[in-house]
This record gives structure tokens, sequence and C-alpha cells, in this order.
């Protein structure tokens, strides 16, 4: 059993990495620690909390609040690409469970040292969270069994802010260069590799829309205003055999 902290800036793409890691049979996910990022900030705590309730567990899933700013550089947002709610502005509601009172960093690292070498994160948001509870216990990256991270832009493909820049590291490259430093087993995957690796057909598609059940639906209604390919301020045309993408910026 593979268990995971997912750190996360809750939009359609890490909603539904989220939801494999919730209904994976070889995974438990342990916690989901929110990061500022894709949205508001209260939005991406209510889709992590609504996201684990689509998912429809036998076990609770704590969420916890963590940085809601970078390091240093100013504060951005994606939510012109997301929709406001981060799913395209289709209105789900509310979810019923409520976040933790327990700060996102302090989480990190109570359960990190409760558990040494058994927790992998899987950071799919700015590593603001991670960055900070590093800097609070330097230990941290030695018990962490893997660090798996989405960001970063090879040299070989155009990113998704600027001509060369990948939206979380560019949302915060201080904390991206601490966690890259501080010594994590990591495997980075960049926004270009997402691109070629992790995009859908619309026949794809059109099997998850049809399996009709809540986690497809909700799949399907998030995804349904995203599927376009963006990448930067360029728009490619897509064909209908074309792969869609599931994200502009992650």
């Amino acid at each position: 059993m593979i268990r995971l902290i997912h750190d996360t800036d809750t939009a359609q793409d890490d909603a539904f990495a989220l939801m494999i890691g919730l209904r994976h049979p070889e995974t438990r996910v342990e916690a989901v620690t929110i990061n500022y990022g894709n949205i508001e900030f209260d939005q991406m705590v209510k889709n992590a909390l609504y996201t684990i309730e689509v998912a429809d567990l036998d076990y609770k899933v704590p969420v916890y609040k963590g940085c809601r700013l970078p390091l240093i550089v100013p504060h951005d947002d994606s939510s012109y690409v997301h929709g406001k709610d981060g799913f395209g502005d289709v209105g789900f509601p509310d979810p019923q469970q409520q976040p933790e009172s327990e700060h996102a960093v302090d989480a990190l690292i109570r359960i990190i040292n409760e558990n040494p070498g058994e927790i992998s994160i899987v950071a799919q948001a700015p590593l603001t969270n991670i960055a900070t509870a590093v800097s609070m216990d330097r230990s941290l990256p030695e018990k962490v069994k893997h660090l798996y991270i989405m960001g970063g832009q090879s040299p070989y493909g155009p990113g998704n802010v600027t001509a060369a820049a990948e939206a979380n590291f560019w949302h915060d490259p201080e904390a991206a260069k601490l966690v890259l430093q501080a010594g994590f087993k990591i495997t980075i995957l960049t926004w270009d590799l997402t691109m070629r690796q992790g995009r859908l057909s619309r026949k794809q598609l059109k099997e998850i829309e049809d399996l009709k059940t809540p986690q497809s639906e909700f799949f399907t209604k998030a995804n349904a205003g995203g599927c376009g390919l963006f990448i930067g301020h360029y728009r490619l045309k897509p064909l209908d055999d074309a792969p869609q993408s599931l994200n502009h910026r992650t």
C-alpha cells in the first residue's frame, strides 16, 4: 500500500489526480494539504473536500489549509483558465466535511515524523508548504519516502506562463529552489512531459463520460469547458482524434 499526502491548489487537473489517489486500490491518501495557487484559496479547500466527498471512501481524509501567499514574489492565480471555482464555474455544491484546524505545514511535519520512511508526497502546487515545512524541520527530507513534483519545464518545450516558465515553479521560485536543494528523493514531472503523457483523446473522454458513475460525472462536468489545449498565450486547434488537454496551469 502506497501512503500519500497530496499537496495541491485544487483545480480540475489536481482534483482528478487526487481522485486517482483516493480510488486506486494500492494507495491510501493520509492527508490533503492546500497551497495557494490556481484560484481563491478557500475555494481550493472546498474543491479538495468536495473531491473527497465524490470519491465516496470508507475512511476520512483530513484536509489542512496551508500557505496563502508565496515566500517572496507577488501573488497571482489562474482563475481566468480554470474559472472562479476551479471547475469551469459548474456550480458544484459545498462539501459537508470541514477542513482541520491544524495548519498544513504543521500537519506535514507531524505526519511525516510519526511515519518516517512511509509517506510519499504528491506536490501539484507551488512548493511553499513543503519549503516552509523543511525550513521548520530540516530532517524532513530524509523521512519522506519520495517526493513527486509536477513542476518545471524542460528546455525543449514552451512553458504555460511564459515562453520558458511553468506555473508552479513560476509562482514561487524561491520555494522550488529550497525544496530541490533540501535532500528529498525527488521525481519531477515537467509541464511538457504532462502534455505528452497526461492527456486524453476524445474517445477516452467519451469512455469516462459513459461510465455514468458519480466520479465520472464529476470529471466530465468539471472538464466541460477546459478540454481545449492552451500553451501560454498560444492556442492549438484540436482535431477530432487529437489528444485533449485536461489542464492549462497546474
